[in-house]
């Protein structure tokens, strides 16, 4: 036998004792089990002679690191953490008003769909042999092509006004 055969055997025999004496052979991620549990048992008693949550989790993990959260990842700071409730609150106000401006919108349509009507049943009245599909093609033009308010067209008060005279 060789001399590195023999130090693989005594190497084997201190592992195969260090593995019996071992409480916990699982493992989580780096940390066993076993540290994990002692951890915890630790926690839990310093919580229980009157230290606070924090107090307890710092003395066994040591203070939080600058630019990083624990259980938040490396991405999250406490500046990020603490705008978040002020980002929720903007959007809820920003669905607010969007629900506003719909009833708004819808309470507007409705308005105009009385108009219309209001219009049809005014050009009905005034001319009673026209017939409806001659009334809609009418509201339609007018609504493709706009009337402007400095050229007369489409209004007939100028026209009126010359022709009453006291």
């Amino acid at each position: 036998m060789s001399t590195c055969d023999a130090q693989l055997q005594s190497m084997s025999v201190r592992n195969k004792q260090h593995k019996k004496q071992q409480k916990f052979p699982h493992r989580m991620g780096p940390i066993n089990f076993g540290r994990v549990r002692a951890a915890l048992e630790d926690f839990h008693s310093r919580q229980a002679s009157g230290e606070t949550d924090k107090e307890a989790f710092e003395s066994l993990f040591g203070k939080e690191q600058p630019g990083r959260l624990r259980c938040y990842g490396r991405s999250i700071t406490k500046t990020k953490l603490k705008k978040y409730p002020e980002i929720s609150a903007i959007k809820e106000q920003h669905q607010e008003e969007v629900q506003s401006l719909k009833g708004e919108l819808g309470d507007v349509r409705d308005e105009v769909h009385g108009l219309r009507n209001m219009v049809k049943l005014l050009l009905q009245r005034s001319d009673p042999g026209m017939r409806p599909e001659e009334v809609e093609a009418m509201l339609q033009n007018a609504h493709h092509s706009p009337i402007d308010a400095n050229s007369g067209h489409g209004s007939n008060h100028a026209q009126n006004m010359n022709m009453v005279r006291c």
